[in-house]
């Protein structure tokens, strides 16, 4: 869910810049989007290692190393993400449909 929300905002297939006018986020809305930016580039498209989880065993030795992502969102993080993309979506057709017609 996080790739595929990002992968319009995220520069690099085709340096495509998604029209930031079409999103109409409240400020709630605007900071998961944020955040789902975030996770996206930090946590699962590229591997940085910030956000690794290493323990250490002895001197320099590593014990541990935790690569599996377990990103959870409460209920209500999952009501304000399907709230706000519904009506992005919408937004998307007509703007689609504006060009289509304007040929």
């Amino acid at each position: 869910m996080i790739v595929a929300y990002a992968r319009p905002f995220s520069p690099g297939r085709g340096n495509l810049n998604f029209p930031h006018r079409l999103l109409g986020y409240s400020e709630d809305e605007r900071v998961l989007h944020e955040h789902l930016l975030v996770l996206r580039n930090k946590e699962y498209a590229h591997a940085d290692a910030s956000t690794y989880m290493v323990t250490p065993y002895k001197g320099d030795l590593v014990k541990n190393v935790q690569s599996i992502r377990d990103v959870r969102f409460s209920a209500k993080k999952i009501d304000l993400f399907l709230h706000m993309t519904g009506p992005v979506i919408d937004r998307i057709k007509a703007r689609m449909e504006e060009m289509r017609l304007s040929g």
